[in-house]
């Protein structure tokens, strides 16, 4: 009985299998078939972008919103990776031109003359939802290894600013100023809105880049090289520009300060630092309303020519009369302490003031600009406060040197008291301490000496009353008197 029940199982199972080998053929079939069709979706829509995103596309998008003309050479879509991207390469943007006004096919333009941003290549991580709503929502935009040409306008405007204002002509009509894009300059196959959005942008990076802002009506260069410039997230408005906000900003690069009719380099600053960038915004654009700057300017950074350290040198020559020799404890250039200084400055108005002290060292003396001093960057004019402070050795010099001068003078309280004047003028906290005060062109500034040094006069007549009343002796330390104090005193 039980070998009869055991046959007809055994019997059963090969029928049993059959249903479950199909069923499992049909399972792979169908996942094959589900890949198959999501792969083919996947093309398709990186076709479909591809074909949307087109330099023809993204430069009539561009040029019909901002106030600019756009060269691109080369556009890579990829919806493949985690983050679905864009890759333009060869991207150009100029001033404005009859060509970006009258819309002008790509195919039938001639090459951008003269660019003022140049980069070999951006990258675009875009947002995958939109671009299955053809739309491009960048998220994240890298550029690198570009190149930026500006000028100062004596008004303090920056030339490159203007290409963030909105057209006044596009494809060959005016539009209002306050209208902004022409309706209808979308691209074709975009759906009659826009194809690019700024408006979630996280972060920009700037990578491998020099700029070039020419300054004080083109006599002098401001030269970065290297540059490396992290943006943080920059809210847009509806109208593709930037909304009024506080921007982070992370930064570092080596700038030259270069006098422009021989390229002389007076200045070069190995930068790296923070920034916050206060944006102003209105219905023709934003700009920039302030710029407060924490930057670190490394020790292998000089200044090679200051010309305000320069006259103020001269008046340091002065004191070589009163037996104060100072000139060999000096530097040919500013240089900056081991391990750097930290720079803390505000930018408005085209005008850098300095919000803390400065920090420098010129030969065997420390350098220290104080807080509050301005630049005005589109005029070369400026005011500040420096002193001039000599280190131990160059203190205890100059106070050797002042009281073997003092043996001019008679013996006794007089000769104490010119000491003591003199100590209390030129020294603090022991360090021979020299105040200037400088304004005016920096160029050719006008550097005043501003210690609060005593009156000669009251010297001379001391002198006077101690000597006897001949004539001859009189005079020959009257003129001997003068002689001292007038090289000491004379600013």
């Amino acid at each position: 009985m039980d070998e009869n029940k055991t046959s007809q199982q055994e019997k059963k199972e090969p029928e049993a299998a059959a249903p479950r080998s199909k069923r499992k053929k049909f399972l792979v079939a169908a996942l094959i078939v589900v890949l198959l069709v999501a792969a083919g979706a996947v093309y398709a829509l990186q076709a479909a972008v591809a074909n949307l995103v087109t330099p023809q596309n993204v430069v009539q998008e561009l040029e019909s919103r901002y106030n600019a003309r756009v060269e691109i050479g080369q556009i890579e879509v990829n919806v493949f990776s985690t983050t679905p991207g864009i890759k333009v390469s060869e991207i150009k943007i100029g001033h404005r031109d009859q060509v970006a006004n009258s819309g002008m096919p790509l195919a039938q333009r001639s090459a951008m003359a003269s660019p003022v941003l140049e980069f070999e290549t951006v990258e675009m991580d875009v947002s995958l939802s939109a671009l299955l709503a053809r739309r491009v929502e960048v998220r994240e935009l890298r550029f690198f290894r570009g190149s930026v040409l500006g000028r100062m306008r004596s008004s303090g405007d920056v030339t490159l600013s203007s290409l963030v204002e909105k057209p006044l002509i596009v494809n060959g009509k005016e539009v209002g100023k306050s209208e902004g894009p022409q309706e209808g300059t979308a691209p074709a196959g975009s759906g009659g809105g826009e194809l690019l959005e700024f408006s979630g942008i996280n972060q920009v990076v700037i990578e491998e880049t020099g700029v070039s802002l020419l300054i004080n009506g083109r006599k002098t260069e401001l030269n970065v090289q290297g540059l490396e410039l992290t943006i943080g997230k920059v809210a847009m408005t509806d109208g593709g520009v930037p909304a009024a906000q506080k921007v982070p900003l992370d930064l570092a690069g080596k700038l030259r300060v270069i006098r422009t009719k021989d390229s002389f380099e007076l200045a070069v600053f190995d930068l790296a630092g923070k920034a916050d960038v206060d944006l102003a915004s209105d219905s023709d654009g934003a700009e920039v309303a302030g710029v407060d700057l924490t930057m670190k300017i490394a020790d292998s950074s000089d200044i090679s020519v200051l010309p305000s350290l320069e006259k103020a040198r001269k008046k340091l020559k002065k004191l070589t009369q009163a037996g104060i020799t100072l000139d060999e404890y000096l530097a040919d250039s500013v240089t900056f302490p081991q391990g750097g200084v930290d720079l803390v400055a505000r930018m408005e108005n085209e005008v850098i003031r300095l919000v803390q002290p400065l920090d420098a060292e010129y030969g065997q003396f420390d350098l220290v600009v104080a807080a509050g001093g301005e630049l005005r960057l589109s005029n070369d004019s400026h005011h500040f406060d420096f002193s001039v402070i000599g280190d131990d050795v160059v203190s205890a010099t100059a106070l050797r040197q002042i009281n073997e001068k003092k043996e001019m003078l008679p013996a006794g309280e007089l000769r104490e008291q010119f000491v003591a004047d003199v100590r209390e003028s030129l020294f603090k906290s022991g360090r021979l301490t020299l105040d200037f005060a400088s304004k005016g062109k920096l160029a050719d500034p006008d550097v005043d000496f501003t210690n609060e040094l005593p009156d000669p006069k009251d010297y001379l007549k001391g002198l006077l009353d101690q000597i006897s009343r001949d004539p001859k002796a009189r005079e020959n330390l009257e003129k001997a008197g003068s002689e001292l104090l007038r090289g000491l005193f004379n600013n």
